[in-house]
């Protein structure tokens, strides 16, 4: 039997033969693997590891083993009862909102067909929604650590700028924030992306050719969240504007930005059309009715465009961000010719922004006020949350400079320390607003919301409600029991619920009278401090709408106790939650 080690090839000729097939091999996949190798090294990919085991950490603070997961936030939900009403029409027939396909047709971002194809993995929406959290925030960490390295060209500096950038951080609009949240909803997923778009900006700003897709992979995101992404291609089309080759004389330079404007329109435009056709902006039946409603609806702070402007701009002073980013812009001018141009583009963004937060959304509402007409949009001051990035990104970058180019060892040290005092201080100073007086989560600052403090009895009666009340059955939930979740998991009609007055006031004014006549009962019947005449009054509800069945978040026991006539009537009970049959 011949030796085996006469069947493995000669070592000088397996030599030869790997410098032939790199002499062979074609020179653009030589310099693209060497760039690859050059840009990426072994803490690139401990920083990934890194940032997948915080997400899947995240995921799972969020999760807590809650199986199915009926617990959403408000906008998850909403978003999983569209997915569902779109699968399962004819269970919906009786439903105040997705009884009418055009209630919720105009909705129609990426999360409703990821839903509907996922529920067939996960099973029911609510898991599947869930399951969308750890990429999301993966892709997030992973997109500040890629525009960190290509700004800062540097390692470290780039993890700084991630975790500088995942706190949740109030911008003085209502509740709303900057920062990493609880589910993966369309501002998340928006917010995910947002970093890449930036990096590839910042990496393209001198090649104009690269500037449509830039432009295109923006408008994309119209699907994601459509309020962020005009405000989002405004900016970067303005900070085109200072990158125009010099050579290029004004008709050029004004003929390309046309072409570039017309490009984001073209990539938003399916959606566009969709939103616009089924919105019911302009005239009123009633204007001062359906304005009040809004009102009550919405945040004041939405529909009062003045006072929002003002709350946001003292946020953005008071919390020392516009201050210390106009001194690092001041400081990154001064230094060298060589970061110049990420200022102009850094303040060109800010503007964009600005422009589109404040001034924009004044004009619009000033005009609409004044011809009584209903406004397009009332969201476009939030984009004032995406200058927190950028500016925190200005204000790292002005510091990164000092440590680089400082004479003084001492003031190159100081630099450092500041940047790292600087993000721990800012992560323990600027908690969301529902957290400020909860001191215990300056330990935890990230820790999302529990899934439920009675999740287990949630689970059993909701889960009773799917298989053991008949397709169709109609319910009215009170305030406190989740009553989304009876749509995308129970798969059952609701007639009364706070978060269908925000699609009716798009798309259906007839409807949002309706609801907030009943809605402003059902308020009444919250607001009774004796149990006994709550439990009434809701059932009293329940059956003026014609309800098959009242989910309270009273115990069986407690029913009983309260009203021994409805004992006959529990179709399911536990300790914490009754389905009362009408």
């Amino acid at each position: 039997m011949a030796d085996c080690r006469d069947l493995r090839p000669d070592p000088a000729l397996r030599k030869t033969t790997m410098t032939n097939d790199r002499h062979n091999a074609s020179p653009v996949r030589l310099s693209l693997m060497a760039a690859l190798r050059a840009q990426i090294n072994a803490w690139d990919i401990l920083a990934a590891i890194l940032f997948a085991a915080a997400s899947v950490a995240y995921f799972y603070l969020r999760w807590q083993g809650a199986t199915p997961f009926v617990f959403l936030n408000s906008d998850a939900a909403n978003i999983s009862c569209f997915a569902a009403g779109r699968d399962h029409p004819g269970l919906f027939a009786r439903d105040a909102l997705l009884g009418n396909p055009d209630n919720f047709y105009y909705y129609s971002t990426i999360h409703i067909p990821l839903l509907r194809a996922l529920v067939h993995v996960f099973g029911d929406y609510g898991t599947a929604f869930l399951a969308m959290l750890a990429p999301h925030v993966f892709v997030q960490l992973l997109g500040f650590y890629v525009l960190g390295r290509i700004v800062f060209k540097d390692r470290f500096w780039a993890l700084l700028l991630v975790l500088i950038t995942l706190r949740p951080i109030p911008t003085g609009i209502g509740a709303d924030f900057w920062g990493i949240y609880g589910d993966a909803i369309p501002r998340i997923t928006f917010q995910a992306v947002f970093p890449w778009i930036l990096a590839a900006a910042w990496r393209w700003r001198e090649r104009p050719k690269s500037w449509p897709w830039i432009l295109v992979a923006a408008g994309l995101l119209m699907y994601a969240h459509p309020v962020s992404a005009p405000a989002l291609g405004f900016s970067l089309w303005l900070g085109f504007w200072f990158f125009m080759p010099r050579t290029w004389r004004m008709p050029r330079r004004l003929g390309y930005m046309l072409f570039l404007g017309l490009v984001f329109l073209a990539a938003t435009y399916p959606f566009t059309r969709n939103y616009v056709s089924n919105h019911s902006y302009g005239s009123s039946f009633d204007y001062d009715t359906i304005f009040k409603i809004m009102r009550f609806r919405f945040n004041t702070i939405f529909m009062d465009v003045p006072y929002a402007i003002g709350n946001s701009a003292r946020r953005l002073v008071e919390s020392m961000l516009l201050p210390l980013a106009t001194v690092s812009g001041i400081l990154l001018w001064r230094a060298n010719g060589r970061t110049r141009q990420g200022v102009i583009l850094c303040t060109a963004w800010i503007a964009g922004y600005l422009f589109v937060s404040m001034p924009l959304p004044l004009a619009e509402h000033t005009i609409c006020r004044a011809l009584k007409i209903i406004p397009l949009e009332i969201d476009l001051i939030r984009n004032v949350r995406f200058i927190y990035p950028i500016g925190l990104m200005m204000c790292l970058w002005g510091m990164l400079e000092i440590r680089r180019t400082h004479p003084a060892p001492n003031v190159r040290r100081a630099a450092l320390a500041a940047a790292i005092i600087g993000v721990m201080g800012w992560s323990v100073i600027n908690r969301p607003p529902w957290l400020v007086d909860k001191p215990a989560q300056i330990i935890r600052p990230l820790a999302p919301r529990p899934a439920h403090p009675h999740a287990r009895d949630m689970i059993g009666a909701l889960t009773f409600i799917r298989d053991h009340t008949p397709p169709g059955s109609a319910f009215v939930p009170t305030s406190h029991v989740n009553p989304l979740a009876i749509r995308y998991f129970a798969l059952r009609p609701v007639l009364l619920c706070a978060k269908d007055g925000g699609p009716f006031a798009y798309v259906n004014h007839e409807m949002l009278v309706e609801w907030y006549e009943n809605f402003k009962v059902m308020q009444r019947v919250d607001e009774t401090q004796n149990p006994q005449m709550r439990l009434r009054g809701y059932a009293t509800l329940a059956r003026d709408l014609d309800a098959d069945y009242l989910f309270m978040d009273y115990g069986k026991d407690l029913v009983i106790s309260l009203a021994p006539e409805l004992s006959t009537q529990i179709a399911y009970g536990n300790a914490s939650y009754s389905i009362i049959k009408m």
